[in-house]
């Protein structure tokens, strides 16, 4: 009876109560570098504190690099990125959505100095295990430097449309995970044919994951002879090598705002395809690729 006391008391000794390690902001600012694939060189710091929100903390680390704005919110005692944010360095001002800018004055934060040295912190590796991260093995995803980083995912995005950089105006550029694999969601505009294209890229491979396109133009010199439902679902068929009338699992004749429009899905080899044509022109006003 005597041991087990002494057992109860000694575990009550360890009980949790002390305030948790925090990794520091020096290692915050290293984790979404290599996040980001950007050199410390590159990097111009605008923000890294940390800050409390709905009870939370979290570092908050933003910083600018070859024309982009970075926003990051990372896990104090982790080092796991929480959430992360690309834009365009021309829309820094009017960015009201960053998760970084939460209001908090970041001057009545404990400076950097106070936070408890890198060198004693363990490395990423040996921080809190996988298991209790969402999901499994974020964290080394996003702290390994394994990420093809934004650029390179543009680059891939525009190699599969075919359209060059100085062709098009990019929207927004964010990691973020998806179907529980981490992407970049890259978006951008062609202004000469009035069309906006959004790609999921893997982060690890620059793989195209899915994409789509929406168009608003008008063409110029409609006809006025329709175009016949078999002939829009020739044209999506078209568009899909291998594919046939089988495949085509989904079709209908709709009119927007008094516009004769053709939608339909094809399934196949293991992706499903959506589509809107116009239906006096037989140009694609919507087209998306994923996996059903």
């Amino acid at each position: 009876m005597l041991l087990g006391l002494a057992l109860l008391l000694g575990g009550c000794s360890r009980m949790p109560g002390a305030q948790p390690e925090y990794i520091g902001i020096e290692q915050a600012k290293t984790a979404v570098l290599a996040a980001a694939g950007v050199s410390p060189e590159q990097a111009s710091f605008s923000i890294a504190g940390l800050e409390k929100q709905d009870g939370e903390e979290f570092y908050a680390v933003e910083f600018a690099a070859e024309g982009k704005r970075y926003q990051y919110r990372v896990d104090p005692v982790s080092g796991y990125i929480m959430s992360s944010k690309v834009t365009n360095g021309a829309q820094e001002g009017s960015s009201a959505s960053a998760p970084a800018s939460s209001g908090t004055d970041n001057s009545s934060q404990p400076p950097a100095s106070s936070q408890p040295p890198a060198s004693s912190q363990p490395p990423a590796s040996s921080q809190a295990p996988a298991g209790d991260q969402t999901p499994a093995g974020s964290q080394g995803s996003a702290s390994s430097g394994s990420l093809i980083g934004t650029e390179a995912a543009q680059k891939a995005a525009l190699a599969h449309a075919g359209i060059a950089a100085d062709q098009v105006r990019f929207l927004e550029t964010r990691l973020e995970w998806e179907d529980g694999q981490q992407v970049y969601d890259v978006e951008f505009y062609q202004s000469s044919t009035r069309t906006e294209y959004d790609y999921s890229i893997n982060a690890s491979t620059g793989a195209v994951v899915k994409h789509s396109f929406e168009s608003s133009a008008v063409a110029a010199g409609e006809n006025d002879q329709a175009l016949t439902a078999e002939q829009a679902a020739a044209l999506a068929l078209a568009k899909v090598p291998g594919a046939s009338q089988s495949d085509l699992i989904e079709f209908e004749t709709d009119y927007d705002h008094g516009r004769l429009e053709y939608e339909g899905k094809i399934l196949y080899g293991g992706m499903e395809y959506e589509f809107e044509i116009d239906g006096s022109t037989g140009r694609f006003l919507n087209w998306e690729v994923d996996t059903p």
